[in-house]
């Protein structure tokens, strides 16, 4: 695959995380690669992300990727459940 890692771990993630009546269709924006047309039909197509998933290097990159992201945001989060509003906001607490 040519570098599709971002979209075959939200790929993986989406296929686990919904039902099986769902469809996955993922496709990167237009412009923002070289081979655009390359990589959104090898994101597409089922054999082609289980041959990916199957060699072991690219698995554990996308089981890293997956890892982690739970944890995401979660400083946000926390920060407006204290009441600190302008972290919540992505903001910094100046402290006197």
């Amino acid at each position: 695959m040519t570098d599709p890692d971002p979209g075959l771990s939200l790929r993986v993630r989406l296929l686990r995380s919904l039902p099986p009546r769902f469809r996955v269709d993922i496709r990167i924006k237009p412009g923002s690669h070289q081979s655009e047309h390359a990589v959104n039909k090898q994101l597409n197509d089922k054999e082609r992300v289980q041959a990916a998933l199957e060699n072991q290097h690219l698995l554990q990159v996308v089981e890293g990727c997956l890892a982690t992201a739970g944890q995401r945001g979660m400083e946000k989060i926390k920060a407006a459940e204290i009441g600190e509003p302008e972290l919540a906001r992505g903001g910094m607490k100046w402290v006197a």
